[in-house]
């Protein structure tokens, strides 16, 4: 009844109809999918007539099925006698629409459809919805579309069947699609509609990962180099860094020949992304190649993130090399500056003041944090607003400032939690359980230890360096009489979930905690014992 009503409102149940309704329910063996695309025939089809219909249907198109369970012989006749009542046109869109792999938008429909004859997008889609073949989503500001998995596998089977090469075609438009959209986000991600089109992204992401995969199929280089490239603001916040890295590994073991270029992007990603992992020696070495093909073709932005990524990698080593380090990180200001590229600009200059904190200069390294944050904050980054609110935290800390430091801490947390930035919100809780230790709340601190560390581990950045001074301020209460209680809170946080971790945090405004004394067992470590 609710699902015939969603089609055609002034539909009642009577008796006359209410034998056929059962009989339908009955025959479609109660499966909800099932159910749903013969109830959307209601506007059309009294329910003697439906059920007469999807009888003789169901009878011939099982016949071939036998080996398959009851409910998904139900299932694929219930959707073969749906496509049966489309149009050529309708018929020809939804196999097309297969090659989304999650929601899409109206724009993208058209433009999967565009070579396809006598296909009308708009009016086509819409007998799709009624059919209850697609589902219509609202997404912000605008509808999204979606297929159910079931419904995708039977379109794409239909794409198949198709002659000549239309599955191919479909897929390459679809490709070709979120190329586009790469390019018109790139510039996006970077201002004020950061966090709209992460929105966005992060709805699209099956989409992008199956066009990659194609790319990579028909081996596609420089195009993957290119989407990738685009979207690496995305990939950062979305935690999908590592995922990209399978990819750049698995294009350098296949690619024979790369443009300068596609190796420099290709290189940056297999390396920037995995310094904790890898020998530093040879991540140092990929990514001045990097940086060296970046100035090579004249792409002073390229060129100024990969030697960016080399200081941290120089900084991250067994033996850091601060001096390099700094040399590295001056020459990519200036490139960043050369094109103004003020993401780029506010990335170097936190970089900056973390060498700055490894050689004990903190005002120094308080001055280069303050900076990138007026630039962020000028072009409304919110990522790099987070990233230089988390430094300043740990410089206000290192100066003797913790009502300072709750404050950038909480403002930084807040910020990646907006963002669903998984990696900041881990350095956020990290920075706020560190003054909450210091104040003397070990239950508190400890909770949000353990809701960090799941954090990291199911993001897969447990093990990585990062520029986080709390490991000692914990291991100043492990060795005092607090740390039983500590243990107990830790394990205990390891069951919140992210957004109560984020609230507990964040509860009663800023930690700031003015006048709290820093115990000497607590205080933080020297500056060159960081790791960014």
């Amino acid at each position: 009844m609710e699902r015939a009503r969603a089609s055609k409102p002034d539909f009642e149940l009577t008796e006359q109809n209410v034998g056929a309704v059962a009989a339908i329910c009955i025959a479609l063996d109660g499966v909800p999918l099932a159910i749903e695309l013969a109830a959307a025939r209601a506007r059309l089809l009294a329910p003697a007539d439906l059920l007469d219909r999807l009888d003789r249907s169901l009878a011939v198109l099982s016949s071939g099925a036998r080996d398959l369970p009851e409910r998904q012989r139900t299932m694929r006749s219930t959707i073969d006698w749906s496509t049966q009542l489309l149009t050529d046109p309708q018929r020809a869109l939804l196999a097309r629409l297969g090659v989304f792999a999650g929601p899409f938008s109206l724009d993208a429909a058209e433009w999967i459809a565009e070579d396809v004859p006598g296909v009308s997008p708009l009016d086509d889609l819409a007998a799709l919805v009624d059919g209850s073949l697609v589902q219509q989503r609202e997404r912000a500001d605008h509808a999204a579309f979606a297929m159910l998995v079931v419904v995708r596998e039977y379109a794409l089977e239909l794409l198949d069947a198709e002659p000549g090469e239309a599955g191919l075609r479909a897929r390459e438009r679809h490709a070709e699609w979120y190329l586009r959209v790469a390019d018109q986000a790139e510039l996006e991600l970077e201002g004020e509609d950061q966090l709209a089109w992460m929105l966005r992204l992060t709805d699209e992401a099956d989409n992008i990962s199956a066009a990659v995969r194609f790319l990579i199929e028909r081996g596609r280089w420089s195009d993957i180099a290119e989407l990738t490239w685009d979207l690496y603001v995305y990939w950062w916040v979305g935690g999908h860094l590592g995922e990209v890295r399978g990819w750049m590994d698995e294009v350098l073991a296949r690619a024979e020949d790369l443009d300068p270029r596609t190796r420099a992007i290709i290189l940056y990603f297999a390396c920037a992304i995995g310094f904790w992992q890898r020998d530093p020696g040879d991540i140092a070495a990929g990514l001045d190649e990097s940086a060296r093909l970046f100035h090579q073709v004249d792409e002073a932005s390229g060129e100024a993130l990969a030697l960016v990524s080399l200081a941290l990698a120089l900084l991250s080593a067994p033996q850091p090399d601060p001096v390099r380090a700094e040399a590295a990180l001056t020459t990519s200001l200036e490139r960043f500056r050369e094109v103004d590229d003020q993401w780029g600009v506010a990335m170097a200059l936190v970089s900056l003041g973390r060498v700055a904190l490894l050689q004990e200069r903190v005002q120094d390294a308080l001055s280069r944090f303050d900076e990138s944050l007026m630039v962020a904050r000028h072009q409304d980054d919110r990522l790099g607003e987070t990233i230089a609110l988390h430094h300043l935290g740990w410089a206000d800390l290192l100066v003797g400032d913790p009502a300072g430091a709750g404050e950038r801490f909480a403002q930084s947390l807040a910020l990646s939690a907006e963002m669903h930035h998984d990696e900041g919100v881990a350095y956020g809780l990290e920075g706020v359980l560190s003054v909450v230790a210091m104040s003397g709340d070990v239950e508190r601190a400890g909770r949000l230890l353990g809701a960090a560390e799941v954090l990291r581990e199911r993001t897969g950045l447990y093990n990585q360096p990062s520029f986080s001074f709390h490991s000692r301020i914990i291991d100043g209460i492990r060795s005092s009489p607090a740390a039983e209680l500590l243990e107990q809170a830790r394990l205990a946080g390891r069951a919140l979930p992210v957004d109560q971790a984020v609230a507990e945090a964040l509860a009663g405004g800023a930690p700031g905690l003015a006048g709290a004394a820093v115990p000497a067992a607590s205080a933080p470590p020297p500056a060159e014992e960081a790791a960014p």
